[in-house]
């Protein structure tokens, strides 16, 4: 009943956010407004949007002029999932060719988005093809899909472990700790604690055996974000220095 409705939102991404048919989308909207763009990130004003500007794609679509791994590697699932859909009702060759494009586009997000020198998944800007170097959540992404090879595995858990960045008092905030930019009390997205994204970074670490790091990350969450294991609210994010509950 579902399988051609998925499938027709998930083609939607390639209609209207691939701005130069590379395979690798991009946030956009409708308006051609970049702030409309990077609400449709769900990360409204991270940092990584700052410099961001519109491209065109038809009448009713703009993208950003830069391709989003955390995007991609949720298009990646997409397919893969959709894979699994089309074998259980039948549909054979529509999933070998999910899967052949799930293949594919992991290569891409693994050639295009990460970064050896410094050991983390970026954005990625359409024209220059320069890296927007904003260390953020969308970055451990990828270890969450499981499309990573141990090698960069390794690197990313180190930037995930490191104090500097992502280690904090409650760990794994939504920019890293030394950006100027990181405000945690006023940031949204520049700062303050997420939990579904802590989520993508535990599961990402215990996917390629890092699982005493994702008990020890999931530890220090538990016991310092006000309200999960007491009698206040679930806050809708948290300061990673004090723990504190922020916004709704």
């Amino acid at each position: 009943e579902m399988y051609d409705r998925l499938l027709q939102y998930h083609k939607w991404w390639y209609r209207n956010r691939d701005h130069n048919g590379n395979g690798l989308c991009e946030f956009g909207c409708t308006d051609g407004t970049r702030i409309a763009a990077a609400w449709e990130s769900g990360m409204d004003n991270a940092v990584r949007f700052d410099s961001a500007t519109m491209l065109r794609n038809n009448n009713c679509a703009w993208s950003l002029n830069q391709e989003s791994v955390d995007l991609n590697t949720f298009l990646y699932k997409e397919k893969t999932c959709l894979a699994t859909l089309a074998a259980i009702i039948g549909k054979k060759e529509e999933a070998q060719r999910l899967t052949k494009e799930a293949e594919l586009l992991s290569r891409q997000i693994n050639t295009y988005f990460f970064d050896g020198k410094s050991g983390f998944y970026y954005d990625r800007q359409i024209s220059r093809q320069n890296l927007v170097k904003i260390c953020g959540p969308e970055g451990w992404l990828p270890l969450w899909a499981g499309i990573t090879n141990p090698s960069q595995a390794a690197q990313v858990r180190s930037k995930m472990l490191d104090p500097k960045l992502f280690r904090s008092r409650l760990p794994l905030p939504t920019l890293n700790l030394s950006h100027p930019a990181f405000d945690p009390k006023n940031g949204y997205w520049r700062g303050p604690v997420w939990l579904d994204q802590v989520y993508f970074g535990l599961e990402g670490l215990k996917k390629y055996g890092y699982s005493s790091d994702a008990q020890e990350l999931q530890q220090a969450l538990f016991s310092q974000a006000e309200g999960l294991t007491g009698t206040s609210p679930i806050f809708e994010n948290y300061h990673p220095l004090t723990g504190k509950g922020l916004n709704a």
